[in-house]
């Protein structure tokens, strides 16, 4: 009962934030991405109410960024445990959760795709590969460049009129980060590193902190994209207590 009541709150806090009539927003990521009842049904989860001090979808780093755009939320197609290549833990195949399998799935005319991915690569201990542009081989998609290439080429064919930004986790090894960027760029797409969070991680994910990093860093870009943040309402003020205390 306790975890359908979690469910249908966060179902109710998604929903009042797909009515806006900002920019329309999807995310595509991995287990930072996710939240209890806010990824498609079959997916694997990683944040649940609570888990790393995380204590609502308010608090992950898509929904502030969402929140502060006044955004509207199509989908967040986040799959714990995911790689943007097909090479997952133990060797394991990923196709049908590597990035460029679930690239078509991203809405109806989104404005902004959020991409966040790589760190399963990283940990999962995936080859980085190299450039290749096009004819992908599942041999070649075992890697970590040409299947992000392969990404990006599939996302800007399906929805050539959305804006596209990559967001790196600063954490990864300096070569996966460097390869990550370095195929961005031959699609012009933007990238953003989120720097500062080694201390800011719990069982390697971000807590609450953690969360705010990578959300001012992508809004920090987005701005320099031509997205407005919106002011927000300021929190209600509590009540004056203007009762005496009774004499002792």
């Amino acid at each position: 009962m306790d975890r359908i009541k979690k469910l249908m709150t966060v179902a109710f806090a998604i929903a009042s934030f797909m009515s806006f009539a900002g920019p329309r927003v999807t995310v595509i990521g991995d287990s930072y991405s996710t939240f209890e009842g806010a990824i498609p049904a079959g997916y694997e989860n990683w944040y649940t109410t609570g888990r790393n001090g995380v204590g609502s979808v308010g608090q992950t780093w898509w929904m502030q960024v969402i929140t502060r755009l006044g955004a509207t939320l199509l989908v967040n197609d986040a799959w714990g445990g995911s790689t943007v290549s097909t090479t997952g833990y133990d060797g394991a195949d990923y196709t049908d959760r590597a990035f460029f399998t679930r690239a078509t799935r991203l809405g109806e005319d989104p404005d902004l795709i959020l991409i966040c991915g790589g760190t399963n690569d990283d940990w999962a201990g995936a080859p980085i590969g190299k450039d290749k542009w096009k004819d992908w081989t599942a041999e070649d998609l075992k890697s970590l460049r040409p299947a992000l290439a392969k990404t990006l080429a599939t996302v800007q064919e399906k929805y050539p009129k959305a804006k596209i930004l990559f967001v790196v986790n600063g954490v990864l090894r300096k070569e996966v980060k460097g390869a990550l960027r370095a195929v961005c760029s031959h699609y012009k797409v933007k990238s953003v590193e989120a720097r500062n969070l080694e201390d800011k991680l719990k069982m390697t994910h971000p807590t609450p902190d953690g969360m705010k990093v990578i959300a001012n860093a992508v809004m920090n870009t987005l701005k320099s994209m031509g997205f407005k943040e919106i002011k927000q309402k300021p929190a209600p003020k509590a009540a004056k207590n203007d009762t005496k205390k009774e004499k002792e």
